[in-house]
């Protein structure tokens, strides 16, 4: 009875350490998600972005029966934009609405053209280890809407490209120093089709929270 007792104890040694093992595993893989989905959270925040904007915008008018293209000389001009957005780790996601000053053509001064747009917008922000500034790249698709000082106003679809830095201020607050294009689509006004290509620079403020 006594040797049959003395076999089974080295099992129980061994049988309690593979438990206490399979228990701190299992806690640990119970855990992990835990920390990350914090970790993600907190790598999450929200912002809104207000910013001026210089606006150099060509125009082109093909006649649809000819097909002769003139270009319009359109004079620049200074608009302003505001978003609301929310940054996840390297990316930045925001809805944004411009406003852009008349356009008239220098060769017709009653003919002016206003932009204004409404564009989701994707943002990658490249950072780098004690980086001083923050370069970034961006793609928005959205409405733009072009009104004519003469005839209908019409919206179109759009696309836009941005570029630029960002020159963090303080926990909260960011400078936003950029490039971007943008181009809606083509649209037929009388007997011509209009193309309009813009470009901006634009300067702001951004503050997170």
């Amino acid at each position: 009875m006594k040797k049959c007792m003395m076999k089974k104890k080295p099992k129980m040694k061994k049988t309690i350490p593979s438990i206490v093992a399979i228990a701190a595993a299992v806690g640990a893989m119970s855990a992990s998600p835990a920390m990350a989905s914090s970790n993600r959270s907190s790598a999450s925040e929200s912002y809104i972005s207000a910013k001026v904007l210089y606006a150099i915008t060509g125009m082109y008018a093909t006649d649809v029966g000819t097909g002769t293209e003139t270009s319009p000389t359109l004079e620049n001009t200074f608009g302003a934009s505001l978003a609301l957005g929310s940054v996840v780790r390297d990316f930045r996601f925001e809805s944004e609405l411009a406003l852009r000053g008349d356009q008239d053509q220098r060769d017709a001064r009653n003919n002016a053209i206003a932009l204004f747009s409404f564009m989701v917008n994707g943002y990658y922000d490249l950072k780098f280890r004690n980086a001083v500034v923050v370069p970034y790249a961006g793609l928005g698709l959205g409405v733009v809407g072009i009104s004519p000082e003469q005839g209908n106003a019409v919206m179109r679809p759009a696309f836009q490209l941005m570029l630029g830095v960002t020159i963090p201020l303080s926990a909260s607050f960011d400078i936003d120093i950029g490039g971007k294009f943008l181009k809606p689509a083509s649209f037929v006004s009388g007997a011509d089709r209009i193309s309009i290509n813009e470009g901006e620079v634009l300067a702001g403020i951004r503050f997170r929270f």
